[in-house]
């Protein structure tokens, strides 16, 4: 009778878990050095096209299909991943991120905000360490 009950008590335990016993998102994250190329224009302003390095880091998201992505100081995202390493997140018809892993060690995206009388892009590229 014990072991019956141990067996059900098992059995619910891991059944009622909603954490995955293998997260595919766990291989493309750690500190990464990003390479950013930066574009920035407004109408009241001058043109940026500046090119910097990051130490940053990938980190799991909010959501089973997140990640989060810190490529610069004062700019990071939470985009969605898929298991073939695309990530892809839209905010409106005027803000996108697009890219992909080439590897479980390198990712390239591109981050677009474009608005009326303004915009920036990112074009950033990020090796594991």
């Amino acid at each position: 009778m014990k072991k019956i009950f141990f067996l059900l008590l098992l059995s619910s335990l891991l059944w009622s878990c909603k954490k995955n016993l293998f997260d595919y998102r766990n291989k493309f994250i750690g500190d990464y050095n990003f390479l950013v190329h930066k574009t920035a224009w407004s109408l009241s302003g001058p043109f940026i096209d500046t090119t910097y390095s990051y130490q940053g880091r990938i980190q799991i998201g909010s959501a089973s299909d997140k990640i989060f992505i810190n490529f610069s100081e004062i700019t990071s995202m939470e985009t969605y991943i898929y298991e073939d390493g695309t990530v892809s997140i839209s905010f409106s018809p005027h803000q996108s991120l697009i890219g992909e892993f080439e590897s479980t060690k390198a990712l390239k995206f591109i981050l677009s905000n474009n608005g009326l009388g303004g915009g920036s892009n990112y074009t950033v590229s990020g090796r594991k360490k």
